[in-house]
């Protein structure tokens, strides 16, 4: 019975959306109402949950076809299946689905009753959510990211009995607040992330005991946090950045399960944070980028072994910077822009021997840069900028060969720029703009440097060589060059040769005379600034 009607379910959609059975369609029954039909749109096919394939060629769902659909649905209720649709999203750009409004209500409708999964992430539905879905009292799964919907959400579905998992991620023009949660609810998964959803964290959302990711991120969500999300134990992930969120945070050394955490982009501050970091044996994954802390970094955070990845930036913290030895899986640290105490680079520092990016912008560091730093044979991204960092820039050995930006400006830098940065074939920026470097420096330590597309060397009182009778051959794709003061007399020829370029400074040098014709030609099609003032230039040849 139920396979003759399958069979007539995908004869209807294949007749209206033109497509061409792959291979037999075939259905074994797992046990009593256990079949599930799947609607799936993946990589230009329709799937069903057994992975077998229809061609869509790229048509999208018509009124027609879904009347097809919707009339297979009304013949499928008497067999009291269990009824998922699903339409992954994969190549929606080549291969658009549009759903009506008029006909979205209609599908869903007419399967209210049996409907398990309704997922169709990816389809331009553009309209409300309809207020039918709450009476799916079947449903487990309602995924319907990117879809377009608008309108106030149903704050019914959220006491839908048997709901599991909700994503309504990106439907930015969708509005609503969270109503009073029951203790019974079966949530496993609450995504709201970029909606238009707002109001405050109600107090019952401490009754969402099974809830395994909560991310209402990008929402207009505002006020502070209620205590019992300490009870939300079952927690693995709980994304609450970009939002309006103010005051401390509450306790959460309760969510030993936590993975993830991401409050960034709100008012929080840190008179709570001692309370729980450092108590979070699964966490991964620590974002309190962009508060208002302003305390010190917790010592306890040297538990927090399993950390990959903590940003801490823009936050006002103060204080000492405790050891961060033991974090030995870090492969992200962001401490910029906080008001540390004077602090040198420590030896502890070359130990964390993992990190890829390290970003300690303006965080009132001094002294030299010490030669642990090169034990950081896996870093990437080393900025240190903005700072009081004196000495001479070390001779980055060729164990560094992953790195690929040097940032280096705004300190106290003196004395050559080592030659040894040929070794570093991976540079594409090196930006040491801003230092005390009273030197000659000749342009080929940069030009054998094929990735190089940043190089800034001005505000220094550097002398510049540069080299004439260039070729164009292996010659560096430049996109930003800084040479403010460098003492150059003519325009560096290799310039000429060049067609990424968008800004080029050459301001208050020595050059004199006439602007070379060539100059004209350069990065025709990505040249938006060139300047060279205070300069003594007459006019072009």
């Amino acid at each position: 019975m139920y396979n003759t009607l399958f069979s007539h379910f995908v004869a209807k959609v294949a007749e209206v959306l033109k497509i061409s059975l792959r291979e037999e369609v075939d259905v074994e029954q797992e046990g009593k109402n256990k079949d599930a039909i799947v609607l799936m749109k993946s990589s230009n096919n329709i799937k069903r949950h057994d992975n077998k394939s229809l061609a869509t060629h790229g048509a999208p769902f018509s009124d027609e076809s879904l009347a097809a659909i919707e009339g297979a649905g009304e013949h499928l209720q008497s067999c009291n299946s269990r009824k998922k649709i699903v339409s992954s999203r994969s190549d929606l750009i080549r291969n658009p689905l549009k759903l009506q409004a008029l006909s979205f209500k209609n599908l869903v409708q007419n399967i209210t009753d049996t409907l398990r999964e309704l997922i169709l992430s990816g389809v331009n539905i553009d309209s409300e959510v309809p207020h039918i879905l709450t009476n799916t009292s079947s449903i487990t799964s309602l995924v319907l990211r990117d879809c377009g919907l608008r309108g106030e959400f149903p704050t019914g579905i959220f006491h839908l009995p048997m709901l599991q998992h909700l994503d309504m991620r990106g439907n930015h023009d969708l509005s609503g607040y969270l109503p009073k949660f029951h203790s019974k609810s079966q949530l496993k998964d609450l995504i709201l992330a970029e909606t238009n959803f707002h109001g405050m964290l109600p107090t019952s959302i401490g009754n969402l005991m099974h809830l395994n990711q909560l991310d209402v991120s990008g929402c207009n969500f505002s006020g502070p946090l209620p205590g019992s999300i300490s009870n939300l134990t079952q927690l693995t992930l709980l994304k609450l950045d970009h939002n309006r969120f103010w005051g401390r945070i509450p306790s959460l050394f309760s969510l030993s399960k936590l993975s993830y955490l991401i409050l960034s982009s709100n008012e929080f501050d840190g008179r709570n944070l001692s309370a729980w970091l450092g108590k979070l044996p699964n966490l991964l994954y620590l974002d309190l980028k962009l508060n208002n802390l302003s305390c010190e970094i917790p010592s306890s955070i040297e538990n927090q072994t399993q950390l990959r990845e903590l940003y801490l930036n823009y936050n006002n913290m103060v204080g000492r910077i405790p050891s961060l030895e033991s974090l030995s899986n870090l492969n992200v640290l962001y401490l910029s822009l906080n008001n540390f105490d004077r602090w040198k680079l420590p030896d502890w520092l070359g130990k964390l021997n993992k990190l890829t990016y390290l970003q300690l912008v303006a965080v009132n560091l001094y002294g030299e840069i010490p030669s642990s730093i090169f034990n950081l044979t896996q870093v990437e991204d080393l900025l240190l900028s903005s700072n009081q960092i004196e000495g001479r820039v070390p001779p980055f050995p060729s164990t560094m060969t992953k790195l690929t930006s040097l940032i280096l400006q705004k300190n106290q830098l003196k004395g050559p720029i080592p030659r040894s940065f040929l070794n570093l074939h991976n540079l594409e920026e090196i930006v040491l703009n801003d230092n005390n470097m009273n030197t000659t420096v000749e342009v080929d330590i940069f030009l054998g440097l094929r990735n190089l597309k940043i190089l800034t060397l001005g505000g220094n009182r550097i002398t510049l060589s540069v080299m004439t009778n260039i070729t164009s051959d292996k010659l560096p794709k430049f996109e930003i060059l800084r040479f403010e003061s460098c003492n150059l007399k003519v325009f560096p020829d290799f310039l000429r040769f060049q067609d990424q370029l968008q800004e080029v400074y050459l301001d208050d040098n020595k050059i004199e005379g006439l602007i070379p014709n060539w100059i004209g030609n350069i990065s025709k099609e990505t040249l938006h600034t060139l300047s060279f003032s205070k300069s003594s230039l007459i006019g072009f040849e």
